[in-house]
């Protein structure tokens, strides 16, 4: 037996990345009482949402004046990392868990104006092909997912944040983790963003003992995390 490790970022230019713990409950049967205890501490609606926004990791064009590339002379926006933690997860309710904490990972910015629309069309873009994908995972473990309970275990969605009408030019030096675009004039309709959708954390994986031939507790996380993303795109053909 051997465990094969994969980068889910490689190949992407400027990876957009949300950890998504998936289920009603997050502590195994095995699980001690101070175990369940610091479970429950963590997410008090987890059981009610069925799922707690673990981290996000999302480039953003940086607040200060664009910089001379040396090779153009034209103006180049920065790009670093907005990282947004565990406690934001934690804060999060039932109520702004699609509206606050998954716009934060996907921005649903309105359609006034080119530039605008263009990326109103990309965030849906990226909406859409992650629920087609959540959902044949979904179909995948209700078909042949009765054999182990998922504790603990996590949806890792990962986006292209770098649009193809931005032209790569340099890398920083710096350790700010940031990267230097320059734009250039659209010729062309924009391709859909790539989007990958991964489970990930196996390690609280349990032989069944309800005697379901499904694992409804993850099931129902990975549902409402659906209906959640699928509001956020509605939300956005209103805008």
């Amino acid at each position: 037996m051997f465990l094969e490790l994969e980068d889910l970022t490689a190949g992407f230019v400027l990876p957009c990345i949300i950890d998504i713990k998936i289920g009603r409950r997050t502590w195994g049967p095995d699980a001690s009482a101070a175990k369940i205890r610091s479970a429950l501490q963590k997410y008090r609606y987890q059981s009610h949402v069925g799922f707690r926004i673990v981290g996000i990791r999302r480039p953003e064009k940086s607040a200060i004046e664009p910089s001379l590339s040396p090779a153009a002379a034209t103006p180049l926006p920065s790009y670093h990392y907005v990282v947004y933690p565990k406690k934001f997860g934690r804060k999060l309710t039932p109520e702004n868990v699609g509206s606050v904490g998954l716009s934060s990972f996907i921005p649903m910015p309105s359609c006034d104006g080119d530039e605008n629309s263009d990326r109103s069309a990309s965030s849906k873009a990226v909406i859409a092909q992650a629920i087609d994908k959540l959902r044949d995972m979904s179909a995948r473990l209700e078909i042949g997912g009765g054999k182990h309970r998922l504790y603990s275990s996590s949806v890792l969605i990962v986006y292209e944040g770098y649009r193809p009408d931005d032209q790569k030019t340099k890398s920083s030096t710096d350790n700010d983790n940031s990267t230097t675009l320059s734009r250039k004039p659209l010729s062309e309709p924009l391709p859909p963003p790539r989007v990958e959708v991964k489970l990930i954390d196996f390690a609280h994986a349990h032989p069944p003992t309800d005697g379901s031939p499904r694992d409804d507790d993850f099931l129902f996380g990975l549902h409402s995390l659906i209906s959640h993303m699928s509001s956020l795109l509605q939300s956005g053909d209103r805008k």
